[in-house]
């Protein structure tokens, strides 16, 4: 365990264009595993209510179990792998997950805790923009997604009501005119889909 000053972080992500470069691809990475997780069970909407900047914040706060502390892409590697485990343990909590403590005080010995989302007022005119940009971002993802499906197909019609904004499980399906548990297997399948296609660019922008 390293236990020395901290790191010069633009030096040690310096591969990775520095640090604010490497902060920014975490946060890209967070979402993407926070869409790959979440779902319509409980576990999954908790996960889809988590704040990506939060869990590259927590995953830099365990960089004191960090070995290679001086190897960048070692580190950068940990850390994405710190933000993926801790999410998949929500995920696969069997009862009420712990390890998120949505709270400015208390919070279960042993957990891990994130701190309370920023009120929406609160946020300053480049936090809304980012969030506008973001907003857009997935907005064309699905758009996008929409047409690897056929226009009269199920997957189509599911894709369209989201983009206008539907959200829940029930009333989804009922629009549909499907059961539930069907929703959800096509829920998958359009969810694999747009995880592809949102990995594909994310590794074009990259490049």
């Amino acid at each position: 365990m390293n236990v020395g000053k901290p790191p010069d972080f633009d030096k040690l992500f310096a591969h990775r264009g520095g640090f604010a470069m490497a902060y920014a691809k975490l946060t890209a990475y967070a979402i993407t595993v926070i869409n790959k997780r979440k779902g319509p069970s409980k576990n999954g909407r908790i996960i889809e209510k988590l704040d990506a900047q939060e869990l590259v914040k927590h995953a830099l706060s365990r960089l004191v179990e960090c070995e290679d502390i001086n190897d960048g892409e070692a580190v950068y590697c940990l850390l994405r792998r710190h933000i993926d485990n801790y999410v998949r343990t929500i995920q696969k909590q069997k009862t009420n997950p712990t390890l998120v403590q949505i709270a400015t005080s208390g919070y279960e010995e042993g957990s891990a805790r994130i701190s309370e989302p920023k009120v929406e007022n609160t946020k300053n005119p480049a936090e809304t923009s980012e969030q506008k940009d973001e907003n857009e971002f997935y907005k064309e993802l699905l758009a996008q997604t929409k047409l690897k499906f056929k226009s009269e197909g199920v997957e189509f019609a599911l894709l369209e009501l989201v983009i206008e904004g539907w959200s829940d499980r029930s009333e989804l399906a009922a629009l549909l005119e499907i059961t539930p548990q069907q929703y959800d297997v096509i829920l998958k399948r359009v969810s694999r889909a747009a995880i592809s296609l949102k990995d594909q660019l994310l590794r074009n922008v990259k490049k």
